[in-house]
This record gives C-alpha cells, structure tokens and sequence, in this order.
C-alpha cells in the first residue's frame, strides 16, 4: 500500500510531467487499487475487532453460566 506521503507524490508528478497516456493510466490504476486495498483492509479490522468483541461477550457469559 502506498502512504499518504507516497500518493501526494505520485499525484504531482503525475500534474508536472508528460507521461503518455498509457503511463498515466498505469499510475491511476494503481493509486485506484490502492484505495480498494485500504478498503478493504478496514472492513477486515472492522469485522476482526467484531470477532474479538463476540469472544469477550461469550466467554464472560460462559463464566457466568458455570456459576
């Protein structure tokens, strides 16, 4: 995954020079995969940390019930 640093850059380079069509192309497909990837990865954490959440929830009701 590119960093912000990172896409800032390309995104100026991008501006400044002449790169051909098939080259610009090349780079917004990255940077647009790019985004897909951080997309993605933060519905993962999010569903991870449900996951953590439910196990927490049920071993505390497990506790309970053996009481």
């Amino acid at each position: 995954m590119l960093t912000e640093i990172e896409q800032k850059v390309l995104y100026k380079v991008l501006k400044e020079e002449p790169f051909s069509e098939l080259e610009t192309e090349l780079m917004n497909r990255m940077l647009y995969l790019d985004e897909e990837i951080r997309h993605e990865i933060d519905k993962r954490n999010e569903v991870e940390e449900q996951l953590a959440d439910l196990f927490k929830e049920t071993r505390k009701k497990m506790k309970e019930v053996k009481k």
